[in-house]
């Protein structure tokens, strides 16, 4: 121990009052110096007792304690007679940073307290016998002095001391707390040849009690090995870091592999172009799924779908499959299925710049409700034109609900499209079509119409499996019935018109006796000939224009027509007459008055003019009679009687017998009966007067008979 001289002067001064210094009372201030100095050497520990107190695990903790400041010295009696009596105050402390920058204690004054602080998160290795701090202490005492005159007197001592002295002791550096923790499962269960690759560990531990503060870090020591069917331990290490202190402790984790692995393999699929894949029965995509080695049924598993599976283009493809056991979620297997997409029931055009690609295309789908979906076909040229050759429509797509007659102007579609040939694509087709809400409207037996411009060849196709197939015969418009087979074709329109020639007033009943001699079927045993719905004029000759109706029974029990119209060559009629070969008249015999002679034979005697000219051509003619004027026989006697009782002689020149006026809308051939219409007393009779140059003989002569046309 050193006295500190440098602050405080510690000689003590005896001041003598009315004595002499003696070298005896130096002695005795030596004496009491040396006490002093080897108190404080011998308790140089005297602030070391912390009581116990722990210092807290983390950084910026702290623990103080309180220290005894004063030093009470009894009276000291040094020899001579001198005495002293005095106390130690503990001024100061200096501040003690341990060499690793751990911790730091120091000393308040203010308090009488001695604080430790900790300065880093990191272990204490603290020895007190090796740390040395200094103390700084005043001294304040009285010596009493033997006096010469008897009695004593006294002297006030003050003066500083510095001291070494240990570091405190009974300090307790509080440890960090232990990782306390417990598995999350009582076992792990895991499949054969199960994946590891994904276990992580921190879903098998759980911490309850670790640093504050601290960051856990979890490792697998032993990992599972799912190539081993049985029981067996796996190890999982979990660390506590916080600064410098490390802290681990391992769990054991049982586990048990199991030959539970589920497994599935592909079923190939085939599917049709434009299906919706959410109608699609996945389930179907997969066999021989199994836990372990049994077989398991399609109620225990769930198949979905990890990839959008394309169907709106043909072709091959692939569908990317997870199966998860529905008892335990955890088991998934992946599979990889191949699917080929048909055209199944599919019309449409080709693109015509490139004939090989598909232009528009329409699939039918047919479930409980058919739905038709427009599609990329084999998706060749989707942003080229359908038809960079014409400028308007090119493609019409009509579809009638319950239609009567096909053809007719009145039937009016409920879903109409028009696709131009040069402002539209298959991709802006296709979707202008599946944009239209009318399609929902779509039916078993509804009818849909498929035209396109016939310019640039017959480009209607359907697939028939798998092949195309051109069915539409040549006609502009094919008409499909929608059915749960398929798109149906219709051959109402596919059938010959045959041009027949007929005769002028053939008959209604004639035309219906023969219609089916004006409609070629074409051997399409499904279509039959109704009948006319318009007969064609035959009241006139030349060109005429008839219409025929026939029917095809639809899957739904329906009937659908289609009108032909026919054109009838109508030949024209004549006009001709019948006369008789003979007309006999009765016997006379001479007499002094006039007679007429009637006619031996009365009735129909063969007189007939017919006339089959038609509407606006018949009558206007005129049938005439003359005889040559002979002085002998009869020509000069024979007469035509009208029914006004007038005579004319034939042989005076054309005698008309039977006029027939114009007939504007005739519509039966004139059949006139011209001898039919005599009485006994009129037509051709003879007219003999009293005298005449007749003789009892048998006389003949000939009628010149002439048709005059016009007035």
């Amino acid at each position: 121990m050193k006295k500190k001289t440098l602050l405080v002067s510690y000689i003590i001064l005896l001041m003598l009052f009315h004595a002499p210094v003696s070298f005896a009372e130096d002695a005795a201030d030596q004496i009491y110096e040396n006490y002093i100095t080897n108190y404080l050497s011998n308790n140089a520990r005297w602030v070391r007792d912390a009581q116990n107190a722990s210092l807290g695990y983390l950084k910026g903790n702290k623990m103080s304690y309180e220290v005894t400041r004063n030093f009470f010295f009894p009276e000291y009696n040094a020899g001579g007679g001198v005495r002293y009596i005095g106390s130690l105050t503990l001024e100061s402390m200096t501040t003690y940073v341990a060499s690793d920058g751990s911790f730091k204690f120091y000393y308040d004054p203010a308090t009488y307290m001695v604080t430790i602080e900790r300065l880093k998160n990191t272990p204490i290795d603290y020895d007190f016998n090796a740390v040395r701090i200094q103390a700084f202490l005043s001294y304040a005492g009285t010596k009493y002095m033997p006096s010469m005159l008897g009695g004593y007197y006294t002297q006030s001592l003050k003066s500083t001391y510095a001291t070494t002295i240990y570091g405190p002791a009974n300090l307790n550096f509080e440890a960090p707390p232990e990782i306390v923790g417990t598995t999350t499962v009582d076992k792990l269960v895991l499949a054969k040849n199960e994946s590891i690759d994904a276990l992580d560990p921190t879903h098998y531990v759980s911490v309850s009690q670790h640093m504050d503060g601290g960051q856990l870090f979890m490792e697998w020591i032993k990992r599972p090995d799912t190539s081993v069917v049985g029981e067996q331990m796996a190890q999982i290490r979990v660390t506590d870091r916080l600064d410098d202190y490390v802290q681990s402790k391992l769990f054991n984790l049982p586990v048990v592999v199991e030959d539970t692995q589920l497994t599935a393999e592909p079923n190939s699929q085939t599917t049709i172009l434009g299906s919706e894949v959410v109608t699609m029965n996945l389930s179907d995509f997969v066999q021989n799924v199994k836990v372990g080695d049994q077989m398991i049924s399609a109620d225990q598993y769930t198949v979905e779908l990890l990839e959008p599976l394309v169907t709106n283009i043909i072709g091959n493809k692939t569908a990317k499959l997870r199966v998860t056991l529905n008892a335990d979620q955890t088991k998934t297997t992946d599979v990889l299925v191949p699917v080929s997409v048909l055209w199944g029931y599919t019309i449409g055009s080709n693109n015509v710049p490139y004939p090989s690609s598909t232009g528009f295309s329409l699939s039918l789908l047919t479930s409980t409700t058919p739905a038709i979906v427009a599609t990329l076909g084999n998706d060749q040229t989707r942003n080229s034109w359908l038809n960079d050759h014409i400028n308007g429509t090119y493609i019409s797509v009509e579809i009638f609900k319950n239609p009567q007659l096909l053809n007719d102007s009145q039937t009016n579609p409920y879903l109409s499209l028009i696709l131009g040939g040069q402002n539209e694509t298959l991709a802006t087709a296709t979707d202008k079509w599946n944009r239209l809400e009318q399609r929902k409207q779509l039916a078993y037996g509804d009818i849909l119409a498929y035209q396109v411009d016939s310019r640039w060849g017959d480009n209607k196709w359907v697939m028939r499996d798998e092949v195309q197939q051109f069915e539409s015969e040549g006609k502009g418009t094919v008409y499909y019935e929608i059915t749960t087979n398929g798109y149906r074709i219709l051959h109402v329109n596919h059938l010959e018109v045959v041009s027949p020639t007929i005769p002028i007033y053939t008959t209604e009943e004639y035309l219906n006796d023969h219609v089916a001699q004006y409609i070629d079927l074409n051997g399409h045993s499904d279509v039959r000939i109704v009948g006319f719905s318009q007969y064609p004029n035959t009241t006139v000759s030349g060109e005429q224009k008839g219409k025929i109706l026939v029917e095809e029974t639809l899957t739904t029990g329906q009937n659908v027509q289609y009108e032909y119209e026919v054109t009838f060559s109508v030949t024209p009629g004549e006009l001709s007459y019948k006369v008789p070969e003979t007309l006999t008249f009765k016997e006379f015999t001479k007499s002094r008055n006039e007679q007429i002679i009637q006619r031996k034979y009365s009735g129909n005697l063969g007189l007939s003019v017919k006339d089959s000219r038609g509407a606006n051509s018949q009558g206007n003619w005129r049938l005439m009679a003359q005889i040559e004027n002979k002085e002998d026989g009869l020509a000069s006697y024979l007469i035509f009687r009208n029914s006004g009782f007038e005579d004319q002689y034939l042989n005076h020149g054309m005698t008309e017998i039977y006029a027939q006026e114009k007939q504007e809308n005739a519509t039966e051939p004139i059949n006139v009966e011209i001898s039919g219409q005599w009485t006994n007393d009129t037509g051709i009779l003879l007219k003999v007067p009293a005298k005449n140059h007749l003789f009892a003989k048998s006389y003949t002569t000939t009628i010149m008979w002439n048709l005059v046309e016009g007035p």
